[in-house]
């Protein structure tokens, strides 16, 4: 139950009031540790004790000591823990409670078999992927969200028990993930200035967001903080999302990773790259969506034609640099939910008998890719080639000069979705030696 008390907010969970205008999990300054201080407070266990009653499809649903109320499908009996997750198969906070978990600082899961992913949700509807847990070793991925999901694509997986912590202490389910405060504006340029921004709000879950006004016509941008440190590795199949207000969202935007102020990886062009994804809301409002494959690569190189990718994994980020004039920003956060694939190439020409990087960007951890063409004379450089350094499967090799379609096959995510992208690509005569 959500109360407005004056210009407060309370949230009841179970039978405790704590008024807040804070977020509840505590962070650190962004150069001293990766991860949130995680505050002692309650626990919700699942596990013998507590059981779902099951339908012969495997279906049902459980209600916890606090309240909340956990979903199941394609499940099974377990007696000797809390349940059986088969393929295709999970348990999670179900959208039917209201407020879900609130204020989530860790989720340790104890159980037996391969890839258990935990599962994120800003309304207990849509899902993108968190992380693949490790028996008995607490996860912080998920530090801040409400609703969450145990998912097994196949095989069988036998959960003994789940201990969830969390602190009771939050805004509401977008809010306590948004990095769009004024207290989270890094820089701005000159003639740029930004101001808290209350009343037009991007969702009726919003409580504020940041307002940027220009004060003359030159080019403007902006170094906006997510309010967490991260490194590449733990967001790199991740995306980058926020809502803007603006009337010129035509108009190219580029966006960045950083540190601080320091740029991380390369910019992404929304005039150039399909990689770039909006969508309309309502009137002027628009919400982005951006993949980290495509700001950053930990798969990049082949035979020193790219910088490869090393050490990239480790590198940290905590910012995004936005260049965009008047507006608002709000929602802004990292996070795992589906999306199409993207091409973020800024040419779409090159010689035969070279490699050309087939710059294609996806969300979700990545299972496979497969490059066909219409026309022979390009191939998929193999994954076993010795002159490919890191792995990545999305490197082509020009045969002989002409024009090809190349579309790429990717499967990728938690529940493996595939997706295809295609791309009219010239390959150039060799040059003579």
């Amino acid at each position: 139950m959500l109360l407005t008390l004056g210009k407060k907010i309370a949230l009841i969970v179970g039978t405790a009031v704590v008024p807040t205008l804070v977020v509840g999990t505590l962070f650190v300054a962004d150069s001293q540790m990766l991860n949130p201080l995680k505050a002692d407070g309650p626990t919700i266990t699942l596990d013998s004790n507590i059981q779902p009653e099951l339908d012969n499809t495997g279906s049902g649903t459980v209600t916890d000591a606090k309240g909340v109320t956990w979903e199941y499908h394609n499940a099974s009996d377990y007696a000797s823990g809390h349940v059986t997750l088969n393929a295709d198969s999970y348990f999670g906070v179900s959208s039917s409670s209201s407020y879900g978990i609130t204020a989530i600082t860790s989720v340790v899961a104890n159980f037996t078999g391969d890839e258990l992913w935990l599962l994120t949700s800003i309304d207990g509807v849509n899902w993108g992927e968190s992380e693949i847990l490790t028996s008995g070793q607490a996860a912080l991925s998920a530090n801040d969200w409400r609703y969450i999901r145990f998912y097994n694509y196949s095989s069988t997986i036998n959960i003994d028990s789940v201990v969830v912590g969390y602190d009771c202490v939050g805004v509401s389910s977008s809010e306590d993930l948004d990095g769009a405060h004024v207290e989270n504006v890094i820089s701005t340029t000159d003639n740029l200035t930004y101001e808290e921004e209350t009343t037009d709000l991007s969702s009726s879950d919003s409580t504020r967001a940041v307002r940027f006004t220009k004060t003359n016509g030159n080019s403007t941008n902006f170094i906006i903080s997510f309010g967490r440190t991260f490194t590449v590795g733990e967001i790199q199949n991740k995306k980058v999302e926020f809502d803007i207000k603006t009337s010129n969202i035509n108009y190219g935007k580029t966006l960045q990773l950083y540190k601080n102020s320091s740029s991380v990886g390369s910019t992404v062009d929304s005039s150039k790259h399909s990689s770039y994804k909006i969508t309309n809301i309502v009137d002027d409002w628009y919400h982005v969506e951006v993949p980290v494959t495509c700001l950053i690569s930990t798969i990049s190189g082949y035979n020193g034609g790219d910088v490869p990718a090393k050490n990239v994994a480790s590198k940290e980020i905590n910012a995004i640099k936005i260049n965009a004039g008047n507006c608002v920003i709000d929602n802004l956060r990292i996070c795992g939910g589906p999306q199409a694939l993207g091409i973020y190439n800024n040419g779409a020409s090159f010689g035969a008998g070279t490699a050309y990087w087939f710059k294609v960007s996806w969300v979700g951890k990545l299972h496979s890719c497969v490059i066909t063409f219409d026309n022979p004379i390009a191939e998929q450089i193999s994954l076993d080639d010795p002159l490919l350094e890191n792995g990545s499967p999305f490197y082509i090799k020009g045969l002989s000069a002409g024009t090809v379609v190349a579309t790429a096959t990717v499967v990728c995510g938690y529940n493996h979705r595939t997706y295809t992208i295609s791309n009219t690509l010239t390959i150039n005569e060799k040059l003579s030696s």
